[in-house]
This record gives structure tokens, C-alpha cells and sequence, in this order.
């Protein structure tokens, strides 16, 4: 690590995350990224946008979970993803919980009430018809 500050500059929170994420026990030795940066990272989640002619669609990887642990809602042009769990010991109590979020600002060119999503092997595919009037069309040249 020392004198490589070309990767620490270009990559800053991975090289933090690798300095800081000594672990014992399940524990962060680093009060830095265990009170600062690992709360910040872990509620938010990547996700893929893609589109053709028909559909804009998001795919979201979000291994873990179950159906019933995840919610889609789409409300005033944001698509919002949430997911939610409880880690229980053999005993049935609540030994951990956390939630992660991500909202996704939708054009006016999605048909709403024709969202579909389904999640399969710890992948979340949404799939966001596009109106009508928005696809394309092949204009004949008379």
C-alpha cells in the first residue's frame, strides 16, 4: 500500500474497504469503516437498466432474500426496490436485521400499471412496458 497513491485515488473506497475490513470474529477492526462507510454501503445495491423497443427493464442482484423479504412499488415516476430481513438464531430470536433500498426516477414513457417483476435464483428482473404512442414505428415512404 505504501507509495501506491495512484490507487488509492482511483479507487478510494475499495482501497479503504481493504485497509479497513480486518475482521475478528465478524467484527471490524477499522472504527472508521465499521461506524462510517459500511452503513452507507450496505443499504444501497447496484442495479442494470436496459431497454429495447417495448420495455425499459431493471435487474438487480440480491442474493439472500426471498420473495416475501423483497417489495416493488412504483409511485409518483419512481420504481422503488426494498428489501428487508431478519437474521434469527436456532431459537428463533432476532439476532440481526437490515433493509436495502434503491429508487429509480421512470420517464413519463412507462405504462405504470403494466410493471411486472419477478425474482428467480437471487435475481430481481423488472420489466416497465413503454407506452405506445413513445415506441418506435417504421414510417412507409410512399
Amino acid at each position: 500500500m505504501r507509495g501506491n497513491h495512484a490507487e488509492i485515488s482511483q479507487r478510494p473506497c475499495r482501497t479503504l474497504g481493504k485497509i479497513c475490513q480486518r475482521r475478528v470474529g465478524g467484527k471490524t477492526k477499522c472504527r472508521f469503516f465499521r461506524d462510517f462507510a459500511a452503513p452507507a454501503l450496505e443499504h444501497r445495491f447496484p442495479v442494470d437498466l436496459y431497454e429495447d423497443k417495448d420495455n425499459t427493464c431493471v435487474r438487480a442482484e440480491l442474493p439472500g432474500l426471498t420473495r416475501d423479504d423483497i417489495s416493488v412499488e412504483v409511485v409518483d415516476d419512481y420504481l422503488t426496490i426494498n428489501g428487508n430481513r431478519k437474521v434469527t438464531d436456532d431459537d428463533g430470536k432476532v439476532t440481526e436485521t437490515f433493509s436495502l433500498n434503491r429508487s429509480i426516477a421512470l420517464s413519463d414513457q412507462v405504462q405504470a400499471d403494466k410493471v411486472t417483476a419477478n425474482y428467480e435464483n437471487g435475481v430481481l428482473n423488472v420489466t416497465l412496458p413503454k407506452r405506445e404512442e413513445t415506441k418506435p414505428r417504421k414510417i412507409v415512404i410512399n
